[in-house]
């Protein structure tokens, strides 16, 4: 039986195996793509959930209000906790603070616009959620 089954897999022409893997190419670029997008978004959405907290903790921070700045990154403590374990603490630092400026480029104004961003910033409804 096993040489039977040899000797019919041998006597296949290579052009036939060729076509036979390329009807299953789109199957496992779905199956990919169906794990991408099952598994990655779960990581990435840690991370932003823990970096808007951290942006308007660093927004209130730079506007003196410390009190705020602390009760925003206590809404993220097991987020950052989980984070911080698989990537390290100072990574995590620099990855926040990386984004921040990516994000908020404060160093492209003047103090009077830097003032008028952050307050803009420590205003909008998304940081008043982390304030309470």
């Amino acid at each position: 039986m096993f040489q039977e089954t040899m000797s019919r897999i041998v006597s296949i022409p290579r052009a036939s195996l060729i076509a036979d893997r390329s009807r299953y190419l789109p199957i496992a670029l779905l199956a990919t793509l169906v794990t991408c997008t099952v598994f990655l978004p779960g990581c990435s959405s840690a991370e932003d959930k823990v970096y808007k907290a951290f942006r308007c903790a660093k927004v209130a921070s730079l506007l003196g209000k410390d009190a705020a700045a602390k009760r925003a990154m206590a809404t993220v403590t097991i987020e950052m906790e989980k984070l911080s374990t698989s990537t390290g603490p100072t990574y995590l630092g620099i990855r926040m603070n990386e984004r921040f400026q990516d994000d908020v480029p404060l160093y492209r104004y003047g103090p009077r616009a830097q003032a008028e961003i952050l307050t803009k910033a420590f205003e909008s409804s998304e940081c008043q959620k982390y304030y309470k």
